[in-house]
């Protein structure tokens, strides 16, 4: 029916976003960007507290436009430095070399704390920034930039309580639907995301054949 098909549109057009490099450090370096951008101010010291998964798959992957920085402290100075939240997943695309440098010079300084949150799912992410005696905090969970919660001072900003959980958002969803919806939908309007699909995938293919990685 209609409803179904929409919701298969809705549901390709939320899953094929670009991001730059892997999802992960752009999470996080939005984040904290949105969490300085709501303090108002450049913090003095964040505190990002993450789950285990978003540890663990952003310390072994390079930091977008970094010249090869890894972690959560890489991600979130940079993308505080240097993003704007505006860009999403792609915060790190305008990220210049003094602002790496400072990067680098702000967590040696002990500028960003990491802290493992316990008892979360694979994907949250809760950035803390601190200026004075002013606070902002921003959290994201379940999905790479479903910001669930804004605070500045203890003030509740921002609050979404229901959550956006992968299988429920997919309820829907099964093999006879999608292959129905795929043989039914008019190809031109998902036009506008299938290319743009097809040329990311093959400019990464093509790097991939003509360079020696």
């Amino acid at each position: 029916n209609m409803s179904d098909m929409k919701q298969y549109e809705a549901l390709l057009r939320k899953e094929l976003v670009p991001a730059l490099g892997c999802t992960e450090p752009g999470a996080v370096g939005y984040a904290a960007a949105k969490a300085a951008d709501v303090l108002g101010t450049f913090p003095e010291h964040i505190e990002m507290y993450c789950s285990a998964n978003i540890i663990k798959n952003v310390k072994s992957v390079n930091v977008p436009n970094s010249n090869g920085m890894k972690g959560i402290e890489a991600a979130a100075v940079l993308g505080m430095l240097s993003g704007d939240p505006e860009d999403g997943l792609e915060i790190f695309k305008n990220a210049k070399s003094e602002e790496i440098q400072r990067t680098k010079e702000l967590i040696a300084a002990g500028f960003c704390k990491v802290h493992l949150q316990e008892g979360e799912g694979n994907l949250y992410i809760n950035a803390e920034a601190f200026a004075g005696d002013e606070t902002a905090s921003v959290i994201i969970k379940d999905t790479h930039t479903n910001i669930i919660y804004i605070s500045k001072n203890d003030q509740v900003l921002f609050e979404n309580k229901t959550s956006e959980k992968k299988e429920d958002a997919h309820d829907f969803t099964t093999v006879a639907g999608i292959i129905e919806y795929a043989d039914n939908e008019d190809p031109q309007s998902l036009k506008d995301i299938i290319d743009m699909q097809i040329n990311v995938n093959t400019a990464i293919a093509e790097e991939g054949l003509s360079s020696d990685y």
